[in-house]
């Protein structure tokens, strides 16, 4: 059993509405949709499970009757710190086997990106 009770499109979705928190109070799920890229439909269902795990909050939205403003709970800021903190970890210890090389690894993967974006 997952420890943190979270998938991974519900820690993207969790990433997106804090991300976009920091700039406004009033985060819609049509925000976090655009934010993430995904499916309004499949963003609305992720949204709707998290609400009932407490980590988010719904509410009204003060001047656009079709919406809601979504905020993130304190468990929900608690889970997904802990969540933050297994994924830079999981990282680290993947991106460790380069050892030094880390530097060598990023410019080039950095130069292949630049590459292939000029080609498409």
């Amino acid at each position: 059993m997952d420890p943190l009770d979270l998938t991974h499109t519900q820690f993207v979705l969790l990433c997106a509405l804090a991300w976009l928190s920091r700039e406004s109070d009033r985060v819609t799920q049509v925000d976090i949709a655009n934010q993430g890229n995904a499916d309004r439909m499949m963003v609305s269902k992720v949204l709707r499970t998290l609400e009932e795990k407490k980590f988010i909050t719904r509410h009204e939205h003060p001047t656009d009757t079709r919406a809601k403003t979504i905020k993130l709970t304190p468990d929900g800021e608690m889970v997904l710190q802990k969540a933050i903190i297994c994924v830079e970890t999981v990282d680290l210890d993947f991106f460790n086997k380069l050892g030094t090389d880390l530097t060598t690894f990023n410019s080039t993967m950095a130069a292949l990106i630049e590459q292939n974006t000029k080609e498409i």
